[in-house]
């Protein structure tokens, strides 16, 4: 996998998905989950950046 670099969002952005679907970034909402739902954060060997939901994403970094 190539080396990407990793910015946040915004307004106006294109993902292009796994599948080359093309999606377009047309407003950013902030949530509150529920504390009870779980929240992972994978910690992989090698990349940190892989597909979920046909999304390329990219974990939280481990000190």
């Amino acid at each position: 996998m190539p080396n990407f670099e990793i910015l946040p969002l915004k307004v106006g952005d294109i993902l292009i998905k796994e599948n080359n679907e093309i999606e377009y970034i047309w407003s950013i909402q902030s949530t509150t989950a529920d504390p009870e739902i779980p929240l992972y954060n994978f910690k992989l060997d090698g990349n940190n950046t892989y597909y979920a939901n046909g999304y390329l994403v990219h974990n939280k970094l481990y000190d």
